[in-house]
């Protein structure tokens, strides 16, 4: 009998010995076997969760959430009226507004200043990557026309033509200020343990975190205790998050001392997330040709470049500790599979850790089967691929749009292609992208 028709298994001590039909089971059954019929339900293996965010989660759970698809109007109504019935609230964060409410010059912090000029506001847009801004936030945080880009291309202000920031601002640039001001939100360890149990209830057995930019030790921290209690209903794999160029050179011990501090029977840390470039939308993802309708050739931005990072991938091979990358852009991904490929050529064999590139939105047609030569895994997240963030048509042109989101061609060539659901918020919790 073939496994796919089975209608039993016996399994010992967590280990299949088994799968057919119901008579050759019944050999492996003894006076202490425990039998449990199903009544005709099927079974499937556990399914892994290979890229997704609770911590940040839990960290969501007191933001304004804006209507979907909002206009200008209606975000700013919202933003007004929110402000209106939390009045002791020192600050508002939430989202998410389409960027392709905007032209090539952004959103700009005084329409916000009209509504709230008081506290700081920040509006994360629809992909989780950039944030609309006003005055006062600019001012909590100490930033001023002489503030420096963190990372020029990929984390920055957009500016006018006299230097000053417009409150239309990039990736990570200010995610730390807004942590150590406490804007980030604080992890609520009950909305942790129901966002877990909400995974495993659909089957989740496994999943990876996609990071937690700098609050992975309150996140761990909190995971730990509940493994240590039996309270962990999944096995949970975390990492060390990069999302800035000055954490490199102590990525591995960091990562380690996560790993010393919180690994346990369940959570396990084992890994160096990289935020290697942006996002399409508001044009910091490394692709090859530039963006359209840029004077500058704009072609996003990169946190390292390949020789960087071949550098540290050496490093981490060397250590036994795996490595996922950020690659939206058709450059990025290229620089992440020929960094693999020079250190391959270097230690002259395989390499002995994972490295798995997550998002893939775009890649040029001659990288697809580098990705099944060098042993690199590929993470897609299913659910952005019909189109709920909008704007890169905008970005990257229609032709290019087009092209966005292509799984198949690695699946047809045999690599490793694994699916997530990336989820970031309680918004996003509450659509139900976490369900397979």
């Amino acid at each position: 009998e073939s496994a796919i028709d089975a209608s039993a298994v016996a399994i010992r001590d967590g280990q299949f010995l088994f799968v057919g039909g119901d008579s050759g089971a019944s050999e492996f059954s003894g006076p202490d076997t425990k039998s449990v019929d199903l009544g005709g339900a099927t079974v499937i293996p556990g399914i892994v969760d290979t890229h997704t965010h609770p911590g940040l989660i839990s960290r969501t759970t007191d933001n304004i959430t804006l209507p979907a698809y909002a206009t200008k109007e209606e975000v700013l109504e919202s933003v007004a009226q929110y402000a209106a019935d939390n009045p002791d609230a020192e600050f508002i964060v939430g989202g998410y507004w389409q960027t392709a409410l905007f032209d090539e010059n952004g959103p700009h912090k005084s329409d916000l200043d009209d509504v709230v000029s008081d506290r700081p506001v920040v509006l994360v847009d629809s992909s989780g990557h950039a944030q609309w801004v006003n005055s006062k936030t600019l001012e909590v945080l100490g930033i001023d026309k002489n503030t420096p880009d963190p990372v020029p291309g990929l984390s920055f202000f957009h500016r006018d033509a006299n230097g000053e920031p417009t409150g239309w601002v990039f990736e990570f640039a200010i995610r730390r200020q807004m942590r150590e001001l406490g804007m980030r939100g604080t992890p609520d360890p009950e909305t942790l343990k129901d966002v877990l149990d909400y995974f495993s209830s659909l089957g989740v057995v496994t999943l990876f975190d996609g990071g937690n930019s700098g609050a992975g030790d309150q996140i761990y921290e909190i995971l730990a205790e509940m493994d240590k209690n039996g309270e962990l209903p999944l096995r949970y794999e975390g990492n060390y998050h990069i999302i800035m160029p000055e954490q490199i050179p102590g990525a591995i011990d960091s990562m380690k001392s996560l790993k010393a501090r919180f690994g346990g029977d369940r959570l396990k840390i084992n890994t160096i997330k990289i935020h290697y470039d942006g996002t399409h939308e508001v044009a910091t993802s490394g692709v090859i040709e530039p963006f359209i309708d840029t004077d500058d050739e704009n072609r996003g931005g990169l946190i390292m470049d390949t020789f960087e990072l071949s550098e540290f991938i050496t490093e981490l091979d060397a250590e036994d500790i795996d490595l996922h990358l950020h690659t939206v852009g058709d450059r990025a991904t290229r620089s992440a599979l020929d960094a693999v490929e020079s250190v391959r050529g270097k230690l002259e064999r395989p390499l002995r850790i994972q490295v798995t590139l997550c998002h893939l939105e775009l890649i040029a047609d001659e990288d697809f089967p580098r990705f099944r030569e060098l042993g690199v895994a590929a993470n897609y997240t299913p659910q952005w691929h019909g189109g709920w963030i909008d704007g890169s048509q905008y970005t990257l042109g229609q032709e290019r749009f087009d092209r966005m989101y292509r799984a198949q061609p690695l699946i047809d060539d045999g690599a490793v292609v694994t699916f997530s659901s990336d989820i970031v918020s309680t918004f996003e919790w509450e659509t139900h992208r976490g369900n397979p």
